[in-house]
């Protein structure tokens, strides 16, 4: 089976000009890096939205998309979302999305169905691999890894209707 790679980004630039939109304050900055230079740093109620797919997805097709993230406080205050696959025509249309709660649990929540929860698998101040593969479609598959562990693998989930943005919280 051949793969296409449709996307890469990165910020190496040290800017946010791959953005399809932002909200708050989202930074690049250089300080807190896996590799190379910059990193993106998202505080609570930030957004940055990604046209990673490109428009006209086709329904079925599977996806893959793999980014770091680091977490200073890993049992916050208030659960968030960090990362949402969502629809171009708004972000109210939510394929699946990624929630840490605030006792630490990580929270996937698909489309429509049972949310599925993986208890305490981040550590604070570490970055960690996530590597997601998903299908587009009804019903659908699901498979999430963690630092190259599977932690996550559903099948019959509804992953529609994805659309072309990724957006991270």
């Amino acid at each position: 089976m051949a793969l296409t790679l449709n996307n890469l980004t990165g910020f190496e630039t040290g800017g946010l000009e791959e953005a399809e939109s932002t909200s708050g304050s989202p930074s690049v900055q250089s300080t807190i890096v896996r590799t190379g230079d910059y990193a993106l740093a998202l505080v609570p109620g930030d957004n940055y939205a990604w046209s990673v797919l490109g428009a006209g997805s086709d329904a079925g097709q599977k996806r893959i998309v793999s980014f770091h993230v680091r977490f200073s406080d890993v049992t916050p205050t208030a659960g968030t979302y960090f990362f949402r696959a969502v629809n171009s025509l708004g972000a109210s249309i939510v394929a699946f999305a990624l929630y840490l709660d605030t006792d630490g649990d990580l929270m996937f929540e698909p489309n429509s169905g049972a949310t599925t929860t993986v208890t305490n698998p981040f550590t604070v101040d570490t970055m960690h691999r996530i590597d997601i593969l998903w299908e587009e479609a009804n019903p659908g598959t699901f498979d999430l890894w963690l630092d190259g562990s599977s932690i996550i693998s559903l099948t019959g989930q509804d992953l529609t209707p994805l659309g072309s943005v990724l957006v991270y919280n």
